[in-house]
């Protein structure tokens, strides 16, 4: 994110969420597919790619 200078506060604001919650989603605490997703676009990144467990997790 450092390097995209994206930060948790800005990812929250465009969502209307706490950043609290973002930071739950980034160190695993939470697996909300929408602030996943709004991180990936974020830093432009797949989400498969960030969190690659959750995508082997998913059923067919």
């Amino acid at each position: 994110m450092v390097l995209a200078r994206v930060t948790i506060t800005s990812i929250a604001k465009k969502l209307g969420v706490a950043p609290q919650w973002v930071h739950a989603v980034i160190t695993g605490k939470r697996p909300t597919p929408r602030i996943r997703q709004a991180i990936a676009e974020a830093i432009g990144k797949p989400v498969d790619e960030i969190w690659p467990s959750m995508s082997r997790g998913r059923s067919k």
